[in-house]
């Protein structure tokens, strides 16, 4: 019977309405979600206001408040803090193929003793808040990118970023930081992203003056 549903869903006639239907279930189901052109959604926790463009794919994540995933992108397994923007066609958390057995085609993947346990303990990518990434990102599944990182267009992170640094290109290394230490430990204790979205926004001038005052 499963394998009945599988085929129905999977049919090019009928996958397009089960998307539709499934996504205005889950636009039923959280706060203010709104959700492109045949988005495929699966095992997703949403917080507040979050946005998904057309054709993005999201598999067992979380994505808090505020944060939007670009059109084309893929992400699996993956935690997502508030006020994070993710670009289009980004690749996040997608699992890796064996490379050290005879072969890396998952043709031989039932060959593999380990393939019960390889499955059992998927490691999930961690992005903080307040993240950039730009289009056409990759991010190896297991990573933590820090809270304020920017990673830009095209790179391939192989690494975990830490907190409020500019990465580029393949794989991505650390270009700078957006701040010096002094205002990043300020950021790191304020924690902004906690704060009510209204609150938030009149208190803005303040953060800043809080942020990159000399005291």
């Amino acid at each position: 019977m499963s394998a009945v549903i599988y085929i129905i869903i999977n049919n090019p006639v009928f996958k397009p309405l089960f998307l539709y239907f499934n996504n205005i279930i889950q636009i039923l189901k959280n706060n203010k979600l709104r959700i492109g052109f045949h988005v495929n959604i699966n095992n997703v926790l949403f917080g507040k206001s979050n946005y998904i463009a057309s054709r993005a794919i999201i598999v067992n994540c979380k994505l808090d408040d505020y944060s939007y995933v670009g059109a084309d992108s893929k992400i699996t397994n993956c935690q997502v803090g508030k006020y994070t923007s993710i670009g289009p066609n980004c690749n996040i958390g997608l699992p890796s193929h064996p490379i050290y057995n005879l072969s890396t085609h998952p043709l031989f993947y039932h060959l593999n003793e380990k393939k019960e346990l390889d499955d059992k303990i998927r490691k999930t990518t961690i992005i903080g808040n307040d993240v950039w990434i730009g289009a056409n990102v990759t991010i190896k599944e297991g990573l933590k990118i820090g809270d304020g990182c920017i990673i830009g267009a095209g790179a391939v992170v192989t690494k975990d970023l830490p907190n409020y640094c500019i990465s580029a290109g393949v794989p991505a290394k650390i270009l700078k930081y957006r701040f010096d230490d002094k205002v990043i430990d300020k950021l790191r204790k304020l924690e902004w992203w906690s704060e009510d979205y209204q609150q938030i926004c009149k208190k803005y001038e303040n953060y800043h003056k809080i942020l990159f005052s000399d005291n």
